[in-house]
């Protein structure tokens, strides 16, 4: 384990560090060493949700005269998640693939003001179509939490008799958190 050279990254790295052992970070980095690849390497920076879908994207491209189109999120270190939209041309002469040509794009801020529009549309479809207070409150709450993933929402409301708070919704706060 010690004597192989690094990759771009690791799984012990991607996987919860701070709540994985020893002993995990020791299977992880062995599983890394038998399977690695460049392809690996950068399979681990994608979003664990979308890894499969560009590795199947890339596979083909690779394999055959297909070029590559798609939209992926990667994941940065710090938990931040980047939309990015890659594209990529490749000629073949003979059997063997000529060089390609490509282009990598952060998308991010196009697809949070897309899905930003969208929740929108969706809450005013909410409120037009008489959901309950609850439901709209959820939806509100949800499209905050979207927006940065460390972020927890709640919507508190003003209870005229007593004049004390009560939560309005509050999807992803603990219920421990909410109880104090």
């Amino acid at each position: 384990r010690t004597r192989v050279k690094p990759g771009l990254t690791c799984l012990w790295q991607i996987s919860g560090r701070s709540e994985r052992s020893y002993e995990q970070w020791v299977i992880l980095d062995l599983y890394y060493i038998r399977h690695r690849s460049l392809l690996l390497d950068l399979l681990l920076l994608i979003h664990p949700e979308d890894r499969e879908t560009l590795a199947v994207a890339f596979r083909r491209f690779i394999d055959g005269p297909e070029g590559l189109d798609c939209d992926y999120r990667r994941l940065l270190p710090d938990g931040e998640v980047r939309f990015l939209r890659q594209r990529a041309d490749a000629g073949q002469a003979a059997a063997a693939p000529s060089p390609f040509a490509g282009t990598l794009r952060d998308i991010t801020e196009a697809r949070r003001a897309a899905l930003q529009q969208e929740t929108r549309n969706h809450i005013l479809a909410l409120i037009v179509g008489g959901a309950p207070l609850s439901d709209i409150l959820d939806a509100i709450a949800a499209s905050i939490e979207a927006i940065d993933q460390s972020l927890l929402c709640s919507i508190m409301l003003l209870d005229t008799e007593t004049h004390r708070l009560r939560v309005g919704a509050a999807p992803r706060v603990p219920s421990t958190l909410m109880a104090a």
